[in-house]
């Protein structure tokens, strides 16, 4: 987490040198926070994957896919819901319901999160909306990942040692 936060700093600065401020401290906040709990999210998806498997050739590889169904297959598997449901692109209803969708993957709670700190002249900018969602809701979900990992994490372990 350190050298994580280190670079998120030098970022920081980064933008401050070419804009000539700081982003606002909200914004910041959320980068550094959202980053970590990103990170913690992902690296428990992993302690538990890599409890299963037998060589760490093959708990690598399962980071990969679990990386790739996230960052990759998500959105593929989200339009094709809206289509089989119906739901037209561009209308509310499609927007709530891939805002929605984004709960349940933690790159697009990490979306969600900065979305939502996003400095007000941003809000809307580069299709930057929560879409109904409430601004607390990335933190949150933040939350219940990381709870709901942990959990199972050290149910896992202690299965496996046991």
């Amino acid at each position: 987490a350190v050298p994580v936060v280190a670079v998120q700093i030098g970022s920081l600065a980064g933008i401050a040198g070419l804009t000539g401020q700081w982003p606002e401290a909200g914004f910041a906040t959320a980068f550094v926070l959202g980053t970590l709990a990103l990170l913690a999210t992902y690296v428990l998806i992993m302690q538990i994957f890599s409890t299963f498997m037998k060589s760490p050739g093959t708990a690598i590889l399962s980071a990969i896919a679990v990386w790739f169904v996230f960052n990759v297959l998500w959105n593929l598997v989200v339009l094709l819901v809206t289509a089989l449901a119906g739901v037209e692109g561009g209308t509310p209803e499609y927007f709530s319901l891939t805002a929605a969708a984004l709960l349940f993957n933690p790159s697009g709670v990490y979306q969600i999160t900065l979305t939502a700190y996003l400095p007000p002249q941003l809000i809307g900018a580069f299709g930057a909306s929560l879409s109904g969602l409430p601004p607390w809701s990335g933190p949150a979900a933040f939350v219940a990942w990381i709870a709901t990992l942990l959990v199972i994490a050290v149910f896992v372990f202690h299965k496996k040692i046991v």
